[in-house]
C-alpha cells in the first residue's frame, strides 16, 4: 500500500474541515472514538497511490499506559487502521471522475475550479489526490 489514499466507500465529503475523513497520509489516525471509528473508518473502501484498493477491517488501539494517560495531547493517542486488499484496482479515470464529484459536492472547498484544473491535469494517482 502506497500512501496517500482516498476513502472511495463514502457518498458525500461534508467538510473540508476534517479531510482524515476521506484521505490519509498514513495509517493512523489520532483518535480511540468507537463511535467516530465505526461511522468513517471500519469497512470502508480505500485507493491508494498506485490504484490498488483495500478496505479497514480493524485498528490497533496503542498499549502503552503512557499513551493512554497523556491522551488529550494532539498525535500522541496513535490508533493504527489495519487495511487487507481487495485484489481490485481502480482505473485511473474513473478515480479523477470520482474526486472532481466529491470536490464539487462538498460545500466550503476553497478555489475548488482551481483544484478540479489541476485534477484534470494529473498524470497519476498520487497527483489527483494533490500530492
Amino acid at each position: 500500500m502506497e500512501f496517500p489514499i482516498t476513502n472511495i466507500s463514502t457518498d458525500k465529503w461534508t467538510s473540508t474541515e476534517n479531510s482524515s475523513l476521506f484521505m490519509l497520509d498514513d495509517p493512523y489516525i489520532y483518535t480511540g472514538d468507537s463511535q467516530l471509528y465505526h461511522d468513517f473508518y471500519f469497512r470502508q473502501k480505500y485507493v491508494d497511490a498506485k490504484g490498488d484498493i483495500f478496505v479497514i477491517v480493524d485498528r490497533l488501539l496503542p498499549t502503552s499506559f503512557w499513551k493512554s494517560v497523556f491522551r488529550f495531547i494532539p498525535k500522541t493517542y496513535k490508533v493504527e487502521l489495519v487495511f487487507k486488499p481487495t485484489n481490485e484496482k481502480m482505473d485511473m479515470e474513473v478515480f479523477r471522475t470520482y474526486t472532481i464529484e466529491k470536490i464539487k459536492m462538498t460545500i466550503g472547498v476553497p478555489d475548488s475550479d482551481n483544484w478540479v484544473n489541476q485534477i484534470k491535469e494529473a498524470k497519476t494517482f498520487k497527483a489527483i489526490m494533490g500530492c
